[in-house]
């Protein structure tokens, strides 16, 4: 009893984050309650709170949680990029859309921000904070080795990790604002992205073009 009692307990915290994430979702940031959360899951309101504090620092780890996972395996690709640039840009691309596309959480996380970026833009600076920043640094970092050793030219590297990302986000959003009323051709898109990012990057190698 005992055991259950402690497995209980440790699952508890993401209990909590899975409940509040349905909550915000469903009644946005500034409506949600605590007690609201906690009867999803049957806790109370004190039990939220004996974890998180308070429900702004509930839905900051929740961002954090949903947005952190991809910017920490880009800071620690830092260390095995390959020799290619060609190839490590080929890995960047894949990974952005990999990740959009296996985590539906994180598509409805930037809905709920966007929806709560004129009340709350703390919120969204969390977010750039905990995603978008993490990542375009670590792509910089890469970029700027490219530019050293004559695969690109020279360039705002953190600029162009920017426009490396912006596709991605793009896509997101107009799946977010559409849903399947305009359906896009997501293959066809990322093949393109892909594309125009090798062919606009990559100084002319030996026998051809760069892509």
């Amino acid at each position: 009893m005992a055991g259950i009692r402690s497995k209980q307990k440790a699952e508890r915290p993401e209990q909590i984050l899975d409940a509040a994430f349905d909550e915000f979702v469903a009644t946005g940031y500034g409506a949600a309650r605590l007690e609201d959360i906690g009867k999803r899951i049957g806790v109370t309101k004190g039990t939220i709170y004996f974890y998180y504090g308070s429900k702004e620092n509930l839905f900051k780890t929740l961002i954090t949680s949903l947005s952190a996972p991809l910017a920490t395996e880009f800071h620690e690709k830092e260390w095995e990029w390959s020799d290619d640039i060609a190839i490590d840009i080929d890995y960047i691309i894949s990974r952005l859309y990999k990740f959009i596309f296996e985590n539906p959480k994180f598509r409805e996380l930037l809905r709920l921000l966007v929806s709560e970026a004129d009340r709350f833009p703390e919120f969204v600076d969390d977010n750039f904070a905990e995603f978008a920043d993490p990542i375009m640094t670590s792509l910089s970092k890469r970029f700027d080795l490219a530019v050293a050793a004559g695969e690109i030219e020279p360039a705002n590297t953190y600029e162009l990790a920017r426009f490396v990302v912006a596709p991605a986000v793009f896509l997101n959003i107009t799946s977010l604002l559409f849903g399947n009323r305009r359906a896009i051709d997501c293959d066809a898109f990322i093949s393109t992205h892909r594309k125009v990012m090798l062919r606009g990057l990559l100084k002319s190698r030996a026998g051809g073009r760069g892509a």
